[in-house]
């Protein structure tokens, strides 16, 4: 198929095929920062969450000594709130249907005009 190409100007089979594999390495780079940035931005967030839960944790057990029950529940319910929110919605996410290329690909159903 090449060949056809190399008729019309020489040397052209040689840059599309050039063409093609920057493309690709172009292509394999982005999808290489792109995983980077899902894993820095994942475990990035775990580092800081797990700090402000053991700050609420020792922030609850001081409140807790020093007779202060309510700002102690307080103190213990905000972090434990947010994780039981966290892994709700995480588990609603995974059960909505991911569209492929056959869904985007049929025509809708009704009249044709």
């Amino acid at each position: 198929m090449l060949g056809q190409f190399e008729r019309v100007v020489p040397g052209l089979g040689r840059q599309i095929v050039d063409m093609a594999a920057k493309e690709q390495s172009h292509r394999h780079s982005w999808e290489r920062r792109a995983l980077l940035n899902d894993l820095f931005m994942q475990f990035g967030a775990l580092g800081p969450g797990w700090i402000l839960v053991g700050g609420a944790l020792i922030g609850a057990y001081f409140l807790g000594m020093a007779d202060h029950p309510i700002s102690m529940g307080v103190l213990l319910s905000v972090p434990v709130i947010q994780m039981v929110r966290t892994i709700v919605g995480r588990e609603q996410c995974n059960k909505e249907p991911v569209p492929n290329a056959k869904t985007f690909a049929q025509k809708p159903k009704g009249r044709r005009r």
